[in-house]
């Protein structure tokens, strides 16, 4: 990469949209949406968006260039910098060291560290489609979710809103449940008095993911 998807730079004017370094600069801009992240290969489409699909596939509110996944077919693995994998695996092997014994890496490849442990121990199940219809967000993160690093794009669920129910183990339909979703809102799963029993989607990620 040619800037970090991490570590945002502090010389980046955002009222003016100028940076002194220019395109040359090695750290993330801040710039109104936030697109240099969103759109940046490590995080591109590796997330759900809480937006609804239109008849077309697009998304319902940024339209065909949304930065999130519509769908399994729509999501994506992230992508790092063969320069971070090497510096993960020369750390691992105690090789890249600077003064006193401290690594000698750039700032955005050590705030990118979590993220490249996450991709190098990835289960390589969750390439195949068929795994993820059956598997997205049907467990439950062990990490609360103000201490994962994965956000969005971890596959687990960290609240009833993000959790899925296994559609091998319930039968529902990918029409939302009417005591859920009201409008184009969907609210707590706990309002259906069916539960876990209901036959319609209690959550987008229900609905996006269902395998019919």
């Amino acid at each position: 990469f040619n800037y970090s998807p991490d570590v945002y730079c502090s010389k980046y004017d955002e009222a003016s949209g100028v940076c002194p370094d220019g395109d040359e600069c090695p750290y993330l801009h801040r710039t109104t949406g936030d697109t240099e992240r969103k759109y940046h290969l490590r995080y591109y489409k590796t997330g759900t968006c809480i937006h609804e699909t239109d008849a077309r596939g697009h998304c319902a509110k940024n339209g065909p260039h949304c930065a999130f996944a519509h769908g399994p077919l729509d999501l994506r693995p992230p992508v790092c910098d063969i320069r971070e994998l090497q510096a993960q695996e020369a750390l691992q092997d105690g090789q890249l060291c600077g003064t006193d014994g401290v690594p000698d890496l750039q700032p955005g490849v050590l705030a990118s560290q979590a993220m490249i442990e996450k991709i190098l121990g990835e289960d390589p199940r969750w390439q195949d489609s068929s795994f993820v219809l059956g598997s997205y967000k049907t467990e439950q993160c062990p990490k609360p979710p103000r201490l994962c690093r994965q956000g969005c794009a971890w596959p687990h669920y960290h609240n009833s809103r993000d959790r899925r129910r296994d559609p091998r183990r319930f039968q529902y339909r990918s029409t939302p449940c009417p005591s859920v979703k009201h409008g184009d809102e969907w609210g707590e799963p706990a309002r259906c008095d069916s539960g876990d029993s209901c036959q319609y989607c209690h959550s987008r990620a229900e609905q996006q993911f269902h395998p019919e």
